[in-house]
């Protein structure tokens, strides 16, 4: 009996022994978990410190083991705590009887796992977030292994290549882009995972499952896992096809700056350089947030309104178009009147005349934010989801939905279960002895 005191006194888990009539007693560990002193909880009924919701099935449960239908009984349960939260526990409870097989009193372990359900709970959180991104986002997004498996595609991207989910599950990426761009999208590959670069971005073609190609602004960024090996990747890709078309259109001077505009919805300008003036589109006020009655477009009055740190880009590009030279098209940020910032991809031609003078310059700019905000809040997610991931007390296995292959573990299971990720990764569950 001494024993027993000791054990039940001391147990670094709650102990409790609960009369046949509900009444507690009850150890400190016990008391620290729902708040309560010993000699409050003597006076207490266990019903009065359980929440209203869980009493019926409690009251099944113990009439189970008076009936001696069960020996012992493992739970999760809720109690009120005094300071009125729930307090989730993980109970075992076993009835004891008299020698008669009366019953006398149960005596009850419990193990507080509050913060395991709630770890849970966020990560249920965050990776239901994570999905509702990934399935309405403006842009295509898939996850891709490291040999370019399509592991994760969403709708968006689908409808872009013309292929199902399905069918886009059974292909890699290589499969399907244009042979003229393969090489270099694999040797930007090369440098992400060789840590040249954390990420990249291009304009590529894809091959539609119709035959067609469709031009796309790929971006890519490299997941790695706690120790620091790749893992796979996220990649944002946006169908740029019309933009593409207006961009052939300006540099063949086969459409004019208006039909650019009902193209592709782009704001349009042009700077004349013997007028020494710039002229703006309607839709390029609405790109910049600027009014046409108050903002006169020029070369002096647009880098103001260009962010801070964009401005010395903005100023070669600049430069570089008014001396008569070819440029690539551009991303940067505009900072409109009320404060906010804008993403932009602007692009611009020269033309000169046969001596070789500047005779104006035709441009475009798109607003991009949706997209950028698309991509920030996926790695947002992405992020918030690898810290649970790697954060939880909780033992988590994350296998290919197609092989059932683990593809990765968090360190809690590799503790728990003593094993290294590698011998985890790339078998199956039954294969883990």
């Amino acid at each position: 009996e001494s024993r027993f005191r000791n054990v039940f006194e001391y147990s670094p888990l709650g102990k409790s022994m609960t009369g046949i009539d509900g009444t507690l007693k009850v150890n400190k560990a016990f008391c620290d978990i729902v708040g309560y002193s010993e000699e409050e909880l003597t006076e207490k009924h266990w019903k009065e410190i359980t929440p209203p919701d869980d009493i019926p099935k409690m009251l099944e449960l113990i009439q189970s083991l008076i009936d001696g239908k069960t020996s012992t009984m493992h739970i999760e349960k809720r109690y009120i705590h005094k300071n009125g939260s729930i307090v989730w526990t993980d109970l075992t409870t076993a009835l004891q009887r008299d020698e008669k097989g009366n019953p006398l009193y149960f005596i009850t372990t419990i193990n507080d796992i509050t913060e395991r359900k709630h770890t849970a709970e966020l990560l249920r959180g965050s990776e239901k977030r994570f999905r509702s991104t990934f399935e309405n986002a403006a842009v295509g997004v898939t996850i891709v292994s490291l040999e370019g498996k399509w592991l994760l595609v969403n709708e968006k991207l689908c409808t872009i290549v013309g292929y199902a989910e399905e069918e886009l599950l059974r292909l890699t990426f290589q499969d399907i882009t244009h042979p003229a761009d393969i090489e270099a999208d694999l040797e930007l590959v090369r440098q992400v995972l060789a840590d040249e670069i954390k990420t990249y971005a291009m304009e590529k073609r894809y091959i539609r499952k119709d035959g067609s190609h469709v031009w796309v602004n790929l971006t890519v960024s490299l997941v790695r896992n706690s120790i620091g090996a790749p893992e796979y990747f996220i990649s944002i890709i946006e169908d740029i096809s019309e933009r593409k078309q207006i961009e052939e259109a300006l540099k063949e001077k086969e459409y004019t700056l208006s039909e650019a505009q009902r193209i592709a919805h782009l704001g349009s300008w042009k700077f004349s350089a013997k007028e020494n003036k710039v002229t703006w589109s309607e839709e390029m006020y609405r790109v910049y947030g600027v009014s046409a009655e108050t903002f006169v477009p020029s070369v002096e009055t647009l880098l103001p309104i260009i962010h801070s740190d964009d401005r010395e880009l903005m100023a070669r590009q600049m430069s570089a178009l008014s001396q008569g030279k070819n440029c690539e098209p551009i991303e940067f940020r505009t900072v409109t009147p009320a404060g906010d910032v804008r993403y932009i991809f602007g692009t611009g031609s020269p033309t000169l005349d046969a001596q070789g003078n500047l005779l104006h310059i035709i441009g475009a700019a798109e607003d991009i934010t949706e997209r950028k905000r698309a991509e920030e809040l996926l790695a947002v997610s992405a992020t918030r989801y690898r810290r649970l991931f790697e954060t939880a007390k909780d033992g988590i296995l994350i296998l290919d939905a197609e092989t059932g292959m683990i593809v990765d573990v968090n360190p809690f299971l590799i503790e728990m279960l003593g094993y290294s990720r590698e011998q985890f990764v790339e078998k199956m569950i039954w294969e883990i002895g």
